[in-house]
């Protein structure tokens, strides 16, 4: 019989996230047996295995909750991939579940593993595979989402006055401006050139730039390295008309930010450059900065890791039972003398935080790190445990010390990097899942 494609794909879409999960399950199992066949001996783990597991368990949680293969990241396709060819590469495929008289040199010859689930046979695991690396279809955007943009676009028009016939109490209109205040920050522009900065129609760019010539703003002249390439420049007045309009744009929009708190200034500025990296294509390096909680932040801290955690990880409600008795206990006991907070904000949003917090005379304790994903990746993960140690030290603390999970592998990395060690793990259930409780400490 021969295998048809175009059926499996609408099987999947049915099927293959309820096969997927059970074989998540299984490879989660199979994995811990390997990785913990002699009790707490965290030295005789499989290489790797620790952040396989992490990867497995997060691609559990998104079959669980996302649409296929639509909501897909890059991340969640490679594990997908990942997993399938694993489940390919293993010599033997024997039904049945794990026993207690399967042994780990039985599983390391490919022995009782796992059975493939449901449609889960080679072919498909392969044709999976080939679909992970497909781009992502376009996504239907829902009406209302349309209809929000355009009230935008119509609002921001009538704000900055991008429909009258003159801006800034000048003579000039807004394509005008925008043409001026290009050439004042940018030397050798061809027309060329400034149609592709401003993303105007080159006959209407050239009769604005042939109107500003005549005012006597703007002037032509060959290039030094092309004879036949006209570049564009300010002339003496041009510069001038140039710095006034400036300067009354920035009067403008101070007056409108200065009847806003700080707060609501911050956010709008926040908001305008997060829309510039997502929808134009900004650098996401936007930077960042360090600052001490304000009321509200450490609700808001507890609400976004439990959401992480839950997102990333499945765990379920009682860790934000964790979470808040943690930022409660330092609220309640806060001293200023020995204890810290750091809230990470960009673009006028909390992206992180971690607490230095005293444990006894001699010993302080890490807690609550995080950064958020958009805020991944830029270096501020190892920045807030920097701050962490150097608060510790200057508080001439002996040991720093944390908890954490063997599941939560990015952080891991940066606790390692930054000298800690493991002194002792423990495996438990909480969260909703079976884990691995580890403690680490740091010599000061």
């Amino acid at each position: 019989m021969l295998f048809d494609s175009n059926e499996f794909i609408t099987s999947i879409e049915d099927y293959g996230h309820r096969d997927m999960v059970m074989a998540c399950e299984h490879e989660i199992e199979w994995t811990e047996r390997l990785s913990y066949g002699v009790r707490g001996a965290s030295a005789n783990r499989e290489a790797g295995s620790v952040e396989y597991l992490a990867r497995v368990r997060r691609l559990r949680t998104w079959l669980k909750t996302a649409e296929f293969p639509r909501e897909m990241t890059d991340e969640d396709r490679a594990a997908y991939a990942g997993l399938c060819q694993k489940l390919i590469d293993r010599r033997e495929f024997r039904p049945g579940p794990w026993t207690s008289s399967t042994t780990r040199r039985e599983a390391r010859r490919g022995r009782r593993l796992m059975p493939l689930p449901g449609i889960l046979t080679k072919a498909t695991l392969l044709l999976l595979i080939s679909m992970m690396n497909v781009e992502t279809p376009i996504r239907t955007v829902p009406s209302d989402r349309v209809a929000a943009v355009r009230q935008f676009n119509r609002f921001h028009t009538r704000l900055v006055g991008a429909l009258n016939d003159r801006m800034l109490a000048s003579s000039f209109a807004l394509p005008q401006v925008r043409v001026l205040y290009e050439l004042a920050h940018a030397d050798g522009l061809s027309a060329a050139d400034l149609a592709r900065v401003l993303g105007m129609d080159a006959g209407y760019l050239s009769r604005l730039i042939t109107g500003l010539e005549a005012d006597g703003l703007i002037s032509r002249t060959p290039s030094p390295s092309n004879a036949k390439r006209l570049t564009l420049a300010l002339t003496e007045k041009g510069r001038a008309t140039s710095a006034a309009l400036e300067e009354a744009s920035a009067q403008e929009v101070a007056a409108l930010l200065a009847k806003l708190p700080d707060a609501g200034q911050r956010q709008v500025v926040g908001a305008m450059q997060r829309i510039q990296r997502l929808v134009g294509g900004s650098p996401t390096d936007a930077p960042f900065i360090l600052r001490d909680p304000e009321p509200g932040d450490l609700g808001w801290i507890v609400h976004r890791q439990a959401t992480l955690y839950r997102q990333e990880y499945g765990w379920d409600w009682t860790c934000e039972a964790l979470l808040a008795e943690i930022a409660g206990a330092f609220i309640r006991t806060y001293d200023p003398s020995a204890e810290r907070c750091w809230v990470a904000e960009r673009e006028g949003e909390i992206v992180g935080s971690v607490f230095a917090v005293r444990d006894t005379a001699e010993v302080a304790k890490l807690r609550l790190l995080y950064v958020e994903p958009s805020a991944r990746g830029i270096g501020l993960g190892r920045r807030l445990v920097d701050e962490c140690i150097r608060f510790a030290r200057a508080k001439r603390y002996a040991r720093l010390t944390l908890w954490t999970n063997d599941v939560l592998v990015a952080a891991l990395r940066l606790y390692q990097a930054a000298g800690f060690r493991p002194v002792a793990e423990e495996r438990y259930r909480s969260f909703g899942h079976h884990l691995v409780g580890q403690n680490w400490e740091l010599d000061l």
